[in-house]
């Protein structure tokens, strides 16, 4: 998890600083949010800054929106997020070739199978054709009805289902 504030100013580390204190109270709130299909408006509000990618500094084109979400927002993201990884990963959802949403498969992982694979065609004398594509706008904004559906489509049902469309409805920025 994001150790950086968010845009309410609280640090991640201060609430796992105090996490006695906070467990209970934050497990009682985000089982009341799930369990209502509510998520607090404040949760969905960020503060967009826009970072420079690469390219020439004065073109709108090389920035990035950024928008860090309150730190209890984080807290429940996460949880939700375990929640569904913990799901498609019982029941065998996520293609092996998968990298994202994994446990202990990133991108060294990913890495190191590619260069494993690279290597044993060239010691077999083999061509090996790469592509690198870049996806520096791949986070572009994009219909949240195209990330529901596959959800659907893996098993995500009521309360869940419900629960992450009103998430991600009218996701406020300032």
């Amino acid at each position: 998890m994001n150790k950086s504030p968010g845009c309410d100013g609280i640090h991640v580390k201060h609430v796992l600083q105090f996490k006695d204190i906070f467990a209970v109270p934050l497990q009682i709130l985000l089982n009341i949010c799930i369990e209502n299909v509510v998520v607090a408006e404040a949760f969905k509000v960020a503060l967009v800054r826009s970072v420079h990618k690469a390219g020439i500094l004065g073109e709108f084109a090389n920035y990035r929106p950024i928008s860090p979400l309150p730190t209890l927002d984080k807290i429940l993201e996460g949880y939700i997020s375990n929640t569904l990884v913990t799901f498609l990963t019982k029941y065998d959802l996520i293609d092996k070739n998968k990298f994202a949403y994994q446990r202990e498969k990133g991108t060294i992982t990913l890495l190191h199978i590619f260069a494993n694979m690279v290597n044993t065609k060239l010691d077999e004398h083999k061509y090996v054709l790469c592509m690198l594509i870049n996806f520096s706008k791949t986070f572009d904004p994009m219909d949240h009805k195209m990330l529901l559906s596959p959800l659907e489509q893996f098993g995500a049902r009521g309360v869940t289902l419900r629960w992450i469309e009103n998430y991600l409805d009218k996701q406020g920025r300032s």
